[in-house]
């Protein structure tokens, strides 16, 4: 953006009545740090989810691939047998590129024309200009072309690996067993149990590859559908945290101190820039000290070890919040060294507020006094219930309760529509998945349904016999994923907290849990029910030639 670029904006942005004044990051680098956190915050959720949404996606892809191979192994037995070389009919499977590029073309273009609208959305929320999108060339080729390519290979890997085997092997898809003591010792055991575990028993053990398949469905499912909602939540959570204690009406900062005698009404305090070093030898440059008159109206601080308030006058030390004790790893009672100019102070940590992001420590006013920091009884802001309009003359900045309000209600509003937007990907992708593993799992035991038909066993038996193990082996999927999701969530999240000036408060939500095991239950359930319906439509004809 050229300068006169950035002058016409900021123009325009002085005509918007919620923008009071505008400062540059040197005056008030708390702003610039704010807006870098939630940048990093909104990178990290981005990655992490479309890191689920590419692996769903290559998995998909890559069994049904293998799949459809080996669906197609007798007529390339055939092939092989008539003389064509492994090459020749490894080459037919090349197709499958030009598929995914058309695929990968149309899904580019299609995200190029409408992602403008939601990025512009989010750009107004936070008052920034738009930037025209352009077309990205490298962009596309690595977005469409890259896959199609590694598709292709892998289709051509797969039938070539597929095309070892001999002729005979390939027409009557059977497996050389070779007569080891193990293989004469499951036969033994096969021998003296019931009908129906053995064949419960040599599905799952003829179908490795399609039980890790299931297993994966109900762990991906899991994984993506918890770490969208969870996206959700987190938009109540850091909105609840930081309205939490903000009781005030307007928040008024002063050019110039002012001395306790011509005290203001509401809560004085006294803020200025300093320099942290913490036990662990991390530095935090753009830091400031609040030094409080009282936390016990107005403006309250609330503990995350008792959720209770902060008396800051009971505060012989400093009051850190969340986001500080995990990324300077800070315990009650380490020493914080405190920088002001020239001059150094030290005090001790005693208590943790449940802020989540912030770089301002607390203390009482009384406190700086006994360390030296404030000279005399003075202050230079205050917390009051008057509604105090802005005067550039006297005041840096006047921040209102309806200001705080309406920020958060934006950004609410931006995290609950990236939620969103994860939640329709993520429910889009885990009915596809199930779809896909349903529909190989009863084309793959058909010959299963077809020998009991023989045998005289109804549709529900059959259903009950090959069906239902799957369904189990989905459930322990889905259980893995849960755990999978928690943890990875404490681990990303907490390793974005000390990589930025937010602490994100991802933690296990119940309700979350709840609700995507019930949608993957109804998805499997209905999904299931539908192809039942092709699974029981075995003719007698069909049985005889099985």
């Amino acid at each position: 953006m050229s300068e006169k670029q950035k002058q016409n904006f900021l123009e325009k942005m002085l005509l918007n009545p919620r923008v009071k004044s505008v400062v540059s990051k040197e005056d008030n680098p708390q702003i610039l740090s704010t807006l870098i956190a939630k940048e990093k915050m909104f990178k990290v959720c981005l990655i992490s989810a479309l890191c689920f949404l590419i692996l769903t996606i290559v998995i998909l892809l890559t069994i049904t691939i293998i799949q459809n191979i080996n669906e197609t192994k007798s007529d390339m037995g055939v092939f092989k047998a008539l003389g064509y070389s492994t090459v020749q009919i490894a080459k037919r499977y090349l197709i499958v590129g030009v598929f995914i590029l058309i695929g990968g073309i149309i899904g580019y273009l299609t995200s190029y024309i409408i992602s403008p609208l939601f990025i512009n959305r989010i750009n107004s929320t936070f008052l920034v200009p738009n930037v025209l999108q352009k077309f990205d060339t490298v962009q596309f080729i690595l977005f469409t072309t890259i896959p199609a390519l590694f598709f292709s290979i892998l289709a051509f890997g797969v039938a070539v690996f597929t095309l070892r085997k001999t002729p005979l092997e390939m027409i009557h898809n059977a497996e050389a067993v070779k007569l080891t003591v193990f293989v004469k010792r499951r036969k033994k055991i096969r021998e003296t149990k019931p009908f129906k575990k053995i064949v419960f028993k040599s599905i799952i053990a003829n179908n490795i590859l399609l039980v890790l398949l299931t297993l994966l469905t109900g762990f991906m499912a899991s994984a993506n559908l918890q770490i969208a909602f969870s996206l959700q939540t987190l938009a109540d959570k850091v909105s609840s945290l930081t309205l939490q204690g903000v009781e005030y009406e307007s928040n008024v900062r002063y050019n110039e101190a002012r001395t306790m005698e011509s005290l203001d009404p509401g809560i004085p305090y006294f803020a200025i820039d300093c320099r942290f070093e913490f036990p662990n030898g991390n530095v935090l440059n753009n830091g400031q000290l609040m030094s409080l008159s009282n936390s016990l109206s107005l403006f309250k601080l609330y503990s995350i070890q008792k959720q209770d308030n902060i008396d800051i006058s009971k505060q012989e030390g400093i009051v850190v919040n969340d986001w500080m004790r995990k990324k300077y790893d800070l315990s009650i009672g380490d020493t914080v060294k405190i920088y002001i100019n020239n001059d150094v102070y030290q005090l001790p940590v005693t208590a943790v507020e449940q802020s989540v992001y912030g770089e301002i420590v607390y203390s009482s006013i009384e406190t700086a006094n006994k360390a030296g920091i404030l000279g005399k009884e003075e202050y230079n802001g205050v917390f009051t219930d008057d509604n105090i309009e802005f005067d550039n003359k006297q005041h840096i900045f006047v921040s209102k309760h309806e200001d705080i309000i309406d920020s958060s209600s934006q950004q609410k509003g931006t995290y609950v529509a990236l939620s969103f937007l994860f939640i329709i990907i993520g429910l889009a992708l885990s009915i596809l998945t199930i779809s896909i593993v349903v529909k190989v799992i009863i084309s793959s035991n058909r010959k299963y349904l077809a020998l009991m038909k023989a045998f005289g066993y109804t549709d529900s038996e059959c259903n009950h016999i090959v069906l239902s193990g799957f369904r189990i082996i989905a459930y322990i999927g889905f259980i893995i994923g849960t755990f999978y999701a928690i943890i990875l969530s404490k681990f990303l999240f907490d390793a974005l907290a000390k990589s930025s000036t937010m602490a994100i408060p991802m933690t296990p939500d119940i309700k979350v849990i709840v609700l995507s095991l019930v949608i993957f239950a109804v998805s499997y359930e209905v999904i299931m029910l539908l192809y039942k319906k092709s699974f029981n439509a075995v003719s007698v004809q069909e049985v005889m030639m099985k």
